[in-house]
């Protein structure tokens, strides 16, 4: 039997309440310094966001099944239905070796929709530019929480059933550690209640599918006439959400809004000018950004300026 030595110190302090100190001095050291650390306010707004969604349905997400595919299907608070289905197969990279592709979710803002050429879409230059590896999974019509089943589907995945975002997290390999999150306008006309609810539970589920990806998302874009207020309301939710998770946020503002001839023909995307803007506006978001993770080429030392003579 261990001897009280504290029985001339005063009164015995449990273990429990010597913990309870400890993590009142802890976290009063945190305040007098100022602003709470990032990462602390990041796992907590992330507990936030995890708490609204069953903790068995994020366990099922988290583990690979015998195939490597993330799969999970249940429903979130609001009873709405989620699928990251067996139907997409994660693609596996090899093991042991450096995954530095940049992994893209999103929609036709994230494709050639509207451009003459697959060369010319807004991805392909920003990758070409900053030298990423790429796969983009993307497809149109598709939202956080948005799918498209049918004919339209076929024109826009080829199969009978184009993904969501949420449905595309199945499709990105446990060994990545890059991934890019673009567009969401498809999200305009769902009620805001359920469209809060895709965004929530994309970006929570994300982050437990892959707890060490560097995660970034684009502000959601409109296109010609004045944006409905229900998009600077996504918009926000957007950059809520990622920075909750520990991720970056980029403010490509509207620069196809009031600008017709940067559309094209559908009056909807944009064309050839339009995709050359958006990938302008995207990367000087990611150069403002400052981080060399993104902004150069994994394994390529960017070139040295020239000395002046």
């Amino acid at each position: 039997m261990l001897s009280d030595s504290s029985s001339s110190q005063g009164p015995k302090t449990s273990r429990r309440g010597a913990e309870k100190e400890h993590r009142r001095a802890s976290d009063a050291g945190g305040r007098g310094g100022g602003a709470v650390p990032g990462n602390r306010r990041h796992r907590a707004r992330f507990a936030l966001l995890a708490g609204a969604i069953p903790v068995a349905l994020i366990a099922l997400l988290a583990i690979p099944g015998d195939d490597g595919v993330l799969g999970a299907v249940g429903a979130d608070a609001r009873g709405i239905e989620l699928s990251v289905a067996g139907a997409f197969h994660a693609k596996a990279a090899p093991g042991g070796v450096s995954n530095s592709a940049v992994y893209i979710i999103g929609d036709s803002y994230s494709r050639d929709s509207g451009a003459s050429d697959p060369q010319h879409d807004n991805m392909h230059l920003v990758a070409a530019h900053f030298g990423w590896p790429v796969d983009n999974l993307a497809v149109g019509g598709v939202g956080y929480g948005v799918s498209i089943e049918g004919s339209n589907s076929q024109g826009e995945c080829g199969q009978t059933r184009c993904p969501s975002y949420l449905e595309q997290i199945a499709q990105i390999p446990a060994t990545a550690t890059r991934i890019l999150v673009n567009g969401g306008k498809n999200e305009v006309n769902v009620d805001e209640a359920d469209s809060d609810a895709h965004i929530d539970t994309f970006y929570a589920m994300l982050r437990a599918a892959h707890p060490t990806a560097d995660i970034v998302a684009t502000s959601p874009l409109w296109q010609q006439e004045d944006e409905p207020d229900s998009m600077a309301h996504m918009r926000a939710r957007v950059e809520a959400d990622v920075e909750a998770i520990g991720g970056k946020y980029l403010d490509l503002g509207q620069p196809l809004v009031s600008e017709p001839d940067l559309i094209s023909d559908d009056g909807e995307h944009p064309n050839d000018d339009g995709q050359a803007v958006l990938a302008g506006a995207i990367v000087n978001a990611f150069t403002k950004l400052g981080d060399r993770e993104w902004t150069t080429a994994k394994g390529i030392q960017p070139v040295p300026a020239p000395t002046q003579p």
